[in-house]
Formats: C-alpha cells, sequence, structure tokens
C-alpha cells in the first residue's frame, strides 16, 4: 500500500451537485489531501450512499464524486504511516484527492455497503485499522 498513483499536480474536477443525502448515507470525520493542500483531522468530512461522495474540506469547499466515474476505492497509506483512502477513475480526474482516516476498514466497509466497488486488501489489515 502507497499513494500509488497520487498525482499532487492534479486539479480536480469542480462540479456543482443537486443531491440530497438521506438520512442512511454514511457521514465520516477524518482528514483530506487535495492537490498541494491537506486538512488534517477533523477537517474534512464525507458522506456516501448509493450513487455519490461528496468530502467537504475546511476553507476548501467540496469536492463531489460520482459512483458511475469511479472503478475502485482502495486503501492507501502515506510515507509517514498515515492511512486513507483514493479513488480510480479511468480519466485519473481523483488522483490528487486522499480521504484521511484512522479507519480505512470502516470507510472501505462504508463505501462497500453503499455498492462501489473495493480494492482487496493487498496484505493483512488489522483489526480496527
Amino acid at each position: 500500500m502507497g499513494l500509488t498513483g497520487f498525482d499532487r499536480r492534479r486539479k480536480l474536477p469542480s462540479v456543482t451537485v443537486a443531491h440530497s443525502f438521506s438520512e442512511g448515507s454514511t457521514r465520516l470525520r477524518g482528514g483530506a489531501r487535495i492537490g498541494w493542500s491537506n486538512a488534517s483531522y477533523p477537517f474534512a468530512r464525507l458522506v456516501v450512499d448509493h450513487e455519490w461522495c461528496r468530502i467537504d474540506v475546511t476553507l476548501l469547499g467540496p469536492v463531489w464524486l460520482a459512483r458511475s466515474e469511479i472503478w475502485q476505492v482502495r486503501r492507501v497509506q502515506s510515507w509517514l504511516g498515515s492511512p486513507g483512502v483514493m479513488f480510480d477513475a479511468e480519466d485519473h480526474r481523483f488522483d490528487g484527492l486522499v480521504f484521511w482516516t484512522l479507519a480505512p476498514s470502516a470507510v472501505l466497509g462504508a463505501f462497500a455497503a453503499a455498492g462501489w466497488p473495493i480494492e482487496p486488501p493487498s496484505g493483512p489489515i488489522l483489526p480496527g485499522a
């Protein structure tokens, strides 16, 4: 696990989406790296349902990801050891985005429960990781 595919120069698409998340949507708090900017915990909020994911970062605004554009959500780890998740799209449009979390298994579980494709772990993941 690593930040393979991360490109800090990648400018994320700026879209406004008219989508309302239901009460059953999963809501998590963490940190985020968007290109050259980094927001540590607890300055990022992630909301996911079966159709959309939104990551709100304090002072940077929201990033919207459509389920139809993502071919997998995968666990990553920074060179300092911080765990997180990245989002792979065919056109690499989200290569500049990482959601940092101390519970990557819980984040991946939320995406899996909402029907998003998850990369199988390449090695052991410790319980509670």
